[in-house]
């Protein structure tokens, strides 16, 4: 049970953003590092700008998000338009 089989992959994570209701408790169960992050737009934020060129920032749900989001669809559709978000802000931040 718990996050035993999601530990066994968390060899290459530098850091794991969680967030959500659970996100307490899915942070102490990690064997990684982790920050918990008030929802996607704080936990991308974070994400970039603790991370470096070539590092990987992946959406990988530990757990349902109904207490921020109605389906997974749009839990992803957020992560996304977060992602998306950040990149058009350092587009603009080059041509300033």
């Amino acid at each position: 049970g718990g996050l035993s089989r999601l530990n066994a992959s968390t060899q290459m994570v530098k850091r794991a953003y969680i967030i959500g209701v659970e996100a307490e408790s899915i942070s102490k169960q990690l064997e990684c590092e982790s920050v918990i992050c008030e929802n996607m737009k704080k936990a991308v934020e974070q994400a970039t700008e603790d991370s470096s060129l070539g590092d990987v920032v992946l959406l990988a749900p530990a757990a349902s998000s109904f207490d921020q989001y109605d389906n997974f669809e749009r839990r992803g559709e957020d992560f996304i338009f977060q992602v998306e978000r950040v990149i058009e802000g350092a587009k603009k931040s080059k041509t300033v």
